[in-house]
């Protein structure tokens, strides 16, 4: 498997989409709806605690989300990193202490209450994307940088640009 990549980076996380230089293709923009059912459906079925089965579906939910935002045109392949590049360095199990688990779910809540906002941001310009491709055949680069730059490896804080 290539997901996991080897190059150094500032966070422990990396990830790069690759802009399109081409047109895209309007069929392909209007079905995807359909098309990514079964990539949606991978994405739910795996054991948390094997790491490098994490990472191959992160890296899978990466290129079916990149296919889904319309950031990528081809079909999201199971074992190829295609354009979307994933780093994730593997935890030090040294240091990860045993009872945080049952404190840290309550500090992580404005941190979902803000993804949920964004993920509606991301819906929105998404729909708004789809419908410059059906049109022009271009995804819009601004629109591309605001979804990109909410999944890129800046954390934190988010960053509306790559």
């Amino acid at each position: 498997m290539t997901q996991v990549s080897n190059s150094p980076a500032p966070y422990p996380a990396s990830l790069h989409i690759d802009y399109p230089e081409h047109e895209l293709n309007r069929l392909s923009s209007f079905l995807r709806v359909i098309w990514a059912i079964p990539g949606v459906i991978l994405l739910g079925k795996y054991p948390r605690w094997w790491f490098d089965w994490n990472v191959a579906v992160t890296c899978l939910g990466f290129r079916v989300s990149s296919f889904c935002l319309l950031l990528r045109d081809e079909m999201p392949a199971l074992e190829e990193e295609q354009s979307v590049h994933v780093f994730i360095e593997p935890p030090d199990a040294s240091l990860l202490h045993r009872l945080l688990p049952l404190v840290k779910w309550l500090l992580a809540l404005p941190h979902l209450v803000i993804l949920v906002v964004l993920s509606i941001a991301v819906l929105v310009v998404t729909v708004g994307a789809w419908i410059a491709i059906l049109f022009t055949g271009r995804y819009p680069r601004s629109i591309f940088d605001f979804n990109v730059g909410l999944t890129t490896d800046r954390y934190p804080p988010f960053s509306l640009r790559e």
